[in-house]
């Protein structure tokens, strides 16, 4: 699918072995678009993130322009999207920004192919449409949606330029937020990163608030400080030990920002820097597989209320969502409440419950029973071969694999083991190992995968079985970590185009 042109350069950060299909599968050339990933092994924080994209972007598209005369050559839009994707683990392959989308324009006729991005980007754009002669960079989050009305305010001419929303102290804290003067509620005093409730109340008493969206807008001279916060050496235009430094633009940078930081720093206080509050903002959050499915209900109910005001019909929203899928299984609105099915094929021989996440399906015909809150996801591996992925909808993928506050699928993961008759330590899983990081996902031929064996992977109480249990020790394994290094991108997207299709 060709997209329009834009004066911006679109600047992603991904996983790095989608970042170097991204051009490829998603048809977004260069110099338009660009997509980097963290080296691999590093975290380098939203900051040198950030940096490091930059500098990555100038060095593939930069066509032998020294660093600021390419930063002033065109705006760019960072777009967030190389975390590691604990909660919502069918996505943290290519990453939650590339995460396909019910289309909200209609919810008849046929699908259109759409993309977290794809509706992330109109409102990015008029932000730097309006954005004042200064500005250079606007960084976005990967896993939200930002929408506003109209028109915005006017932007003032800062270094840095924040943009927030009044939300309950309660939400505010879960979050960064904005302080500014009762009497300027443009001018940014300081920021703090997830205050307590409490503090938040008692700040009220001399300050407005606002909560961070995550859209930032950077001066080059911004730039040029958060890059020297990341170990940056401009005359020499590589980063010491050449690697960015591991840097966070909203738990450090930020914190030096305004007329009265809360962490002041020479170089960053020197920076103006301001506050705009967003007109009938609506913040969307795409970060877990409960969240997705949210989201685009919230999305689709505005939809369906200002088609309503204009006269069309009143319509109910089902917590549903079936996109580029092969899908005959029996739905009922309630009984099959909170469902996500993508790039999947689901036949009337399986039996759903509610809160499933299901993505990547092979093609089959398996006589398969779900438990409520399963979540099922099939990483294409090789030319022939899947992981499966078998999670609980609210596992967050964090803590020792043998403590006991350590959930999968709802129960303590050590559980898991117990059930079915595995030694830990046999499985090659250390004492206090990050569940992130522990080999519990077999690579199999999708013709092997027997409905039994699958039930007997995700089921809370299984029944003992020997030879699934050597089946599972025996087959190679990979960590959630390790999923995304090693999928076949063009299957994955071979076989959504197929489904699509």
């Amino acid at each position: 699918m060709q997209r329009p042109p834009s004066a911006n350069q679109r600047l992603v950060s991904l996983p790095p072995a989608m970042a170097v299909l991204f051009e490829e599968l998603e048809q977004r050339p260069r110099p338009q678009w660009f997509a980097a990933g963290d080296p691999p092994g590093q975290k380098l924080g939203s900051g040198g993130g950030t940096a490091h994209l930059l500098v990555a972007a100038w060095r593939a598209t930069g066509g032998g322009a020294d660093f600021a005369d390419w930063l002033r050559a065109s705006r760019k839009l960072i777009i967030h999207g190389a975390g590691e994707s604990r909660r919502l683990p069918a996505y943290a392959a290519v990453g939650k920004p590339l995460m396909p989308v019910p289309s909200l324009a209609n919810s008849s006729g046929p699908p259109v192919p759409c993309t977290l991005l794809d509706l992330q980007l109109p409102f990015c754009e008029r932000v730097l449409r309006q954005a004042p002669p200064r500005a250079a960079v606007m960084i976005a989050s990967g896993d939200t949606l930002l929408r506003f009305g109209e028109p915005l305010p006017p932007l003032p001419d800062v270094d840095v330029l924040g943009f927030g929303m009044s939300v309950p102290p309660e939400r505010a804290a879960r979050h960064g937020v904005f302080f500014t003067p009762h009497a300027s509620p443009a001018e940014l005093a300081f920021f703090l990163q997830k205050p307590p409730p409490g503090r938040i109340r008692e700040l009220a008493a001399d300050y407005d608030y606002l909560v961070d969206t995550g859209l930032w807008v950077l001066s080059a001279r911004a730039v040029d400080v958060l890059l020297r916060c990341c170990a940056w050496n401009a005359a020499r235009a590589e980063f010491a030990g050449g690697l960015a430094k591991r840097y966070e633009l909203y738990d450090q940078f930020g914190l030096s920002l305004g007329s009265a930081p809360a962490m002041p720093d020479v170089e960053i206080g020197a920076l103006t820097s301001a506050v705009v509050r967003l007109p009938q903002p609506e913040f969307h959050h795409f970060g877990t597989g409960r969240q997705i499915v949210e989201s685009v209900s919230a999305l689709r109910r505005l939809e369906l209320a200002r088609a309503h005001e204009t006269g069309g019909a009143p319509e109910r929203i089902v917590d549903q969502y079936v996109q580029n899928c092969r899908f005959e299984a029996a739905l009922d609105p309630d009984q099959n409440r909170t469902l996500w099915a993508e790039n999947s094929t689901i036949p009337r021989s399986w039996h759903l419950a509610h809160d499933h996440v299901l993505v990547g399906v092979p093609a089959n015909d398996w006589q398969l029973r779900l438990e409520p809150g399963v979540c099922l996801d099939f990483t294409p591996v090789g030319e022939t071969d899947y992981c499966l992925r078998y999670c609980g909808i609210d596992d967050a993928f964090r803590g020792a694999v043998d403590a006991p506050g350590t959930l999968w699928r709802g129960k303590p993961a050590a559980d898991w083991f117990r059930a079915r008759g595995i030694d830990a330590a046999a499985a090659g899983l250390a004492p206090g190992q990050d569940i992130f990081t522990a080999p519990l996902f077999p690579i199999l031929p999708a013709g092997k995968v027997e409905p039994a064996f699958l039930e007997w992977l995700f089921g809370r109480n299984p029944v003992p079985n020997p030879a699934f249990a050597r089946c599972w020790l025996e087959s190679e394994r990979l960590s959630a970590q390790q999923i995304p290094a090693r999928a076949n991108f063009r299957r994955l997207y071979a076989q959504r185009a197929a489904n699509r299709g």
